[in-house]
């Protein structure tokens, strides 16, 4: 990016495309901050974008029908499809694309992200620091990231870890938990306990 040249505006996506297959429950439904996740997290990324849109497949549209949508153009790629829908969906942007399932994931955290976003990268995301991989699933994605990920998908290489592993990414370390999945009832229970716990010290 050139000196004084704006960076682009920072628009929001939740993904929320999977089929829960190991939850058996709908991870967008379950309820960890008092509302289920879907809603905390389009609060959560509202707070910081000019828009925030629902990653999902066509046939959900109308579980979700209280918020803005753009659909999977692509099936059995995981959640490539999603963030090649939303750059396919307005280019111009820079993309915060956060996953249903990350439920530790706060205001503190995007808001870690957003300060030290890089746009002179393809992309800003978190590294495990034991492990030295990138977390896609928390993540600004810069518009000069699409033809990279479109290319991935054209050479059915659909491991967006492994995409931006291989790329000129910004990378910021957290010392946190953060970034822990969800995809089991009995992750979501442990992590319902360990929430609770918290709230009452």
């Amino acid at each position: 990016m050139t000196p004084n040249m704006p960076q682009p505006p920072m628009w929001g996506l939740i993904l929320s495309g999977g089929f829960s297959t190991r939850m058996k429950h709908d991870k967008a439904l379950l309820n960890y901050h008092g509302t289920h996740q879907l809603g905390y997290c389009y609060e959560l990324l509202s707070a910081q974008c000019e828009h925030v849109y629902v990653s999902c497949r066509a046939d959900q549209a109308q579980q979700y029908a209280d918020f803005p949508q753009i659909h999977d153009q692509y099936a059995g790629i995981g959640p490539l499809s999603g963030i090649l829908a939303a750059f396919d969906h307005q280019p111009a942007v820079a993309w915060l694309v956060l996953a249903i399932d990350l439920p530790l994931v706060n205001p503190r955290t995007i808001d870690y992200l957003i300060r030290n976003r890089n746009p002179d990268k393809r992309a800003t995301a978190f590294v495990n620091p034991e492990k030295g991989f990138p977390e896609p699933l928390c993540t600004i994605y810069e518009p000069t990231m699409q033809p990279i990920l479109e290319n991935a998908r054209k050479n059915q290489q659909y491991s967006i870890r492994k995409v931006l592993g291989n790329n000129d990414i910004h990378k910021i370390i957290s010392e946190d938990h953060h970034l822990l999945n969800c995809n089991t009832p009995e992750e979501y229970q442990a992590i319902k306990h360990s929430e609770q716990r918290h709230l009452r010290r």
